[in-house]
This record gives structure tokens, sequence and C-alpha cells, in this order.
């Protein structure tokens, strides 16, 4: 262990963040997708957002069968949506994507969807939105960054839900995927949406896989000439601050829960890495040169 930190601790500064920024990386690349397969598919599906629900997908075929008689001259287009939204969610039930597809988010296709047979909030509303296309309907998926949903000009469905101070983040039609920057650095959604959502992430995520980056986090943040006694307490630290944001995440009304829980864990770390840097300077500034002769 001390070996490595040595390793993460060269003199030179611009190597040692070098070192420090690749560790991170790599751990968190190995924690949130263990198949990096996934993470490239990921990210074009999230590009082509607006393909993804495809009505000619051969699995959505027994669904489409089963849903005709339900939408046999239904009243209204919000009775339609109400149909659909129940169907969908009683066939695919729902899964968090790490118990589904091992990793930490991905959005499949209608067939990767019906095939796994369970789909959290993403995947539910592609076959959702991919029904009510097979029926003629228009269908584009929308995300507030935490939630996926579907929206239809006779209303939404998918339990439609805007977290980022009253816009959706990306919004998918014929023209692309669509980006809307305001809602991400928008003072609302920096203070109270993005702390909220990233701590209720943290209360549903596996808690052996937040540990490997706070290991990760810890060998980052401490110096060499730290003591053990030191050591322990710096990861004791960390540790107790992830537990306080995942008991803030777990609130239901946990906006203020969570401000101070990720404030709590932000002190945490630039005391372990100010003591660090402190302890780094110590050889050159605090001790006497030789007088030359």
């Amino acid at each position: 262990m001390q070996r490595l930190r040595r390793m993460l601790n060269p003199e030179r500064r611009l190597v040692r963040w070098i070192r420090k920024s690749t560790l991170l990386l790599l751990l968190l690349l190995l924690v949130l997708y263990p198949n990096p397969a996934l993470l490239v598919r990921n990210i074009d599906h999230w590009v082509h957002l607006n393909q993804l629900p495809d009505p000619h997908a051969p699995a959505l075929d027994a669904f489409a069968a089963d849903l005709a008689p339900h939408l046999h001259d239904v009243e209204s287009d919000a009775r339609a949506l109400q149909i659909v939204e129940w169907y969908v969610l009683e066939a695919l039930p729902y899964a968090w994507d790490w118990d589904t597809w091992g990793v930490a988010d991905y959005v499949p296709t209608v067939d990767e969807a019906v095939a796994r047979g369970q789909e959290d909030c993403d995947g539910q509303a592609v076959v959702a939105a991919a029904l009510l296309r097979r029926f003629g309907y228009e269908a584009h998926l929308k995300t507030d960054g935490a939630h996926v949903w579907v929206w239809t000009p006779g209303g939404e469905t998918m339990s439609p839900s805007v977290t980022t101070s009253g816009r959706s983040l990306v919004s998918a039609d014929e023209g692309g995927s669509h980006v809307d920057f305001s809602a991400i650095l928008h003072p609302g959604a920096l203070l109270v949406d993005w702390p909220t959502a990233l701590a209720y992430g943290l209360h549903v995520f596996p808690l052996w896989r937040e540990l490997v980056i706070v290991i990760g986090l810890w060998l980052c943040l401490v110096s060499t000439e730290a003591s053990r006694r030191r050591d322990v307490l710096c990861a004791a630290g960390l540790v107790l601050a992830l537990l306080g944001l995942r008991a803030a995440g777990g609130i239901d009304d946990r906006i203020q829960g969570a401000l101070v829980a990720w404030l709590s864990f932000g002190c945490m770390a630039a005391t372990i890495w100010l003591a660090g840097r402190r302890r780094l300077r110590l050889p050159s500034s605090g001790m006497p040169t030789p007088r030359q002769a």
C-alpha cells in the first residue's frame, strides 16, 4: 500500500495529477461499467434516442396483440396513454440496470428490453413509446436526468416528472436528441435537483461498488507521510460521509439533508487533501538548510 501511495505522489505536480486522475477514471469505469462495450452502446443509444422506440421491432408483436382489443375504439388519447402505461408496467417489472445489465445505466432497444423481461424507467419508456407508435400515435422520449418518460401531443405518460427546475434535460424527436443546457446550469438544478438526485442514486446503488471508489479517492488524497492512525481516521471519515449521503438519499424530503451530506463529504475530502499538502511541504519549508561553506 505504501509503495502504491508513493507512486501516486511523485515530486512533479503534473505527473501526480495525471496518475491520480487516471486511477480514479479507471476505478469509475470498472465500478460503473464492468462491461465497457455497454458504455459505448449506451452513448450511441442516447445520441439516437428517438430511434430506439421502433414500432416494427419483432419483440413488440405479442405486446401489440395483447393491447389491440383494449385500444380499439378507445375514448380519448388520455385513456390510451393510461392503458399503455399500465400494460408496460405489468409486462416489464421495474429493475435497476445493475440487476438487469450489470452496469450503472443502459437504455435498451425494444428487443433488448422485452428479452430481459424487466427494466427501469428508460427501458419501460422505450417500449411504451414504441407501442404508441405501433398504434398510430406520435410519441417521443424525454428525460430530466433522473427519470425517462413519454411525450405525445395528447399528453405525457410513464410518470412524467421534471426535476431540473421545470425543464426537461433531454428531449428526442425526428430531428435527434436535444439537450437543454439551461436545465443543467440553472441555479435551482445545481443547488437542489442534482444534489438530491445524486444522493438518491447513491442510496440505491450497491454499497460495495461505492466503497471501491471511496478507497480510490482516499488513495489519491492521503500523502505518503501520513501515519497509520491518520490513514485509518481519514478512511473512516470518508466512509462515514458516504453513509451519510446514502442515508440522506433515502429520506423522502431530502433536499436539506442531501445538501448537508454533500457538504460534509466535500469538507472531509478537502480536509484530507489539505492535510496531505501540508505534510508534503514540510521538508522544504520547515527544515533548515545547511549553510554553504
